[in-house]
């Protein structure tokens, strides 16, 4: 993507771009194993940035999660699930006065874990309506930076 964006100030600072002006890598797979009481899944991510003068750090994405479909409302089901990332951190071969020098970019790169327990709604034979609460539970952030809090997600599945 872009990295030549800006406004009437000049260019955004590289961290701020729409993209990396790199070519990168992302390997994935996924599973889903159906069991008669519940049904399970997992996937993984891995993102191998290209180099340039800003690179940002290789991200990897791990999940595996449960779904319960209550025998007594057989429309609804639990959802819990473990979410994993851990960023690596940021890399530049050339330094910005008084922010850092060439090499690692401070306050970059972390790891997370979170639970994510939710709720799915079968509204028809091919819709769906989820509602997640991703909590975190572990959070090593290199240097300064934000952590994440309780996160909350809406979807809606059409299957066709």
């Amino acid at each position: 993507g872009s990295t030549s964006e800006g406004d009437s100030a000049g260019l955004f600072p590289i961290t701020q771009q729409p993209g990396s002006d790199s070519t990168d890598i992302i390997v994935g797979a996924a599973a889903v194993w159906g069991l008669p009481a519940f049904t399970s899944y997992g996937d993984f991510s891995y993102k191998i940035n290209g180099n340039e003068s800003y690179t940002f750090g290789n991200f990897l994405a791990v999940n595996a999660g449960l779904n319960y479909a209550l025998p007594s409302m057989d429309q609804f089901s639990l959802i819990g699930e473990v979410n994993v990332e851990v960023a690596e951190k940021d890399d530049s071969d050339v330094g910005l006065a008084g922010v850092f020098a060439p090499g690692d970019v401070p306050n970059t790169g972390y790891r997370k874990i979170y639970l994510t327990p939710g709720v799915q709604w079968r509204t028809g034979k091919d819709s769906s309506l989820n509602l997640n609460a991703q909590i975190p539970v572990y959070q090593n952030l290199k240097g300064t930076q934000l952590a994440s809090e309780v996160s909350y997600t809406f979807g809606v599945s059409l299957r066709f």
